[in-house]
């Protein structure tokens, strides 16, 4: 689903980001870059993430002292008392609540916690992450 299908909705930069909770990587080369970031980590270390794969898209949910660190991908935030995802550097022009209020009236499948990638018009839930391992993130490499 797309954004624009939902809410006339303008982005703009905000004064302070939000603190890093996810990151995102969308597209083949940059989707495949962080999964092999990830494969050089312990296991203990990607017991402490969560993750969404996709078609060419691989999103890491953790703490910002545990996210992976990688030139090109988006870092997503949440602004108190949401369940939306948004790039930690963007302020939307309409409230967060009026945005999630939207998204989830357009489609009845989809579930909280969601995402907005306004660069890409993409709208995605986080219902169902997985914890990472190696043979499932190998998994993810050559579907990705």
């Amino acid at each position: 689903m797309t954004i624009s299908q939902t809410v006339d909705l303008s982005w703009g930069f905000r004064d302070l980001p939000l603190i890093p909770q996810a990151v995102v990587a969308v597209g083949s080369g940059l989707s495949r870059a962080l999964v092999k970031k990830l494969l050089k980590r312990e296991q203990n270390e990607l017991r402490k993430l969560q993750c969404v794969a996709g078609k060419e898209l691989l999103l890491v949910l953790g703490d910002e002292s545990n996210l992976p660190w990688l030139d090109g991908v988006v870092y997503l935030g949440q602004e108190r008392n949401s369940s939306v995802y948004i790039p930690t550097v963007l302020q939307p022009s309409q409230s967060i609540a009026l945005l999630e209020r939207a998204l989830l009236a357009a489609n009845a499948g989809l579930k909280p916690p969601l995402v907005v990638l306004p660069s890409v018009s993409i709208v995605l839930s986080l219902s169902k992450p997985f914890i990472p391992d190696q043979e499932t993130l190998k998994s993810c490499l050559e579907k990705i």
